[in-house]
Formats: C-alpha cells, sequence, structure tokens
C-alpha cells in the first residue's frame, strides 16, 4: 500500500448565495481556487504473512517530478445560523495536471472535500 499526501496553501475565490430558510441562510458556493504546494510526503506499508513493514519519506516536488502549482474549481453548500456560526462543506475538483513526468499517458488531479465551520464578525 503506498500514499502520498501533499500539502497545500489554497486561496479560494467563491461567489455565495444566502437564500433565507427560518431563523438561518442556506448558502450555495461556487468558483475556484488557486493552491501552492508547500510539503509532500511518501508512506509505504507491505504485509507478508504476519509480518508488516512501513516507511515514509519527505518528498521533494522536482525531484519527484510533481508541479507545486495547483488550480482547479470548488462547488458547495453550507448553513448559517443567526448566531454567524456556520457549517459548511465544498468539494475541490483539480484542474492542473500535478504529474510532471513528461510522459503523455499519465495524469494526476487533485479531487478533496472540505468541510467547515466558523464564526463570521
Amino acid at each position: 500500500n503506498v500514499s502520498i499526501t501533499i500539502n497545500y496553501i489554497e486561496i479560494p475565490m467563491l461567489l455565495r448565495a444566502s437564500i433565507p430558510f427560518h431563523k438561518t441562510d442556506l448558502q450555495f458556493l461556487a468558483g475556484g481556487y488557486a493552491a501552492i504546494g508547500i510539503s509532500a510526503k511518501l508512506k509505504a506499508t507491505a504485509t507478508a504473512g504476519t509480518q508488516t513493514a512501513s516507511s515514509s519519506q519527505d518528498l521533494d516536488f522536482e525531484e519527484n517530478m510533481m508541479n507545486r502549482f495547483d488550480a482547479g474549481l470548488l462547488i458547495g453548500a453550507g448553513v448559517q445560523f443567526s448566531n454567524k456560526f456556520f457549517i459548511q462543506a465544498k468539494y475541490n475538483l483539480g484542474l492542473s495536471n500535478i504529474d510532471n513526468s513528461g510522459d503523455p499517458n499519465s495524469a494526476i488531479y487533485n479531487r478533496g472535500l472540505v468541510l467547515s465551520m466558523g464564526q463570521y464578525f
């Protein structure tokens, strides 16, 4: 089992439509994002019989042929309560191929689900 985890700083650009519903506002979100990778880690686990071995290592974007930049679309929905507390769920659909290997048959795109809550001031 092998997995790569990439951490990004992401800047979302969203349009929000709010519809009053009882004592809340239903929110619908759509837009895009731009992101820059700040770290990447490879984790591998192998099992043979009853023995399990695992390892992890930090990855360098350029050495491992990964694009550091990502951009894509965001869609989501949420609820804002009367006390300005909100809960949102958003889906990220990456449009940038982060595979920089030069292989025309290889493509890697980010996908993500974001759950957030907070307080508007």
